[in-house]
């Protein structure tokens, strides 16, 4: 498996390319973030992205968020 992907366009409606665990991801509109999982509730954890560069402080929350959808089901 590659370890970088490419960003995709993500929309809840479409049955398209469905996003990898850390793939980022970009909806219709513009908002960027990295796809985190989806629990067993159906509820997406994404982390969104403020700014274009990727900080310490992002990567500590991804981290969070990532525990948070494992706990509830993600794989």
């Amino acid at each position: 498996m590659a370890k970088f992907q490419k960003t995709i366009l993500f929309s809840l409606f479409s049955n398209g390319e469905q996003p990898k665990i850390g793939q980022w991801i970009k909806t219709d509109i513009g908002q960027r973030g990295q796809y985190l999982g989806k629990t067993d509730s159906g509820a997406i954890v994404v982390r969104w992205q403020a700014s274009g560069v990727f900080a310490k402080r992002d990567a500590m929350n991804n981290h969070n968020l990532r525990e948070f959808a494992k706990v509830y089901g993600s794989k």
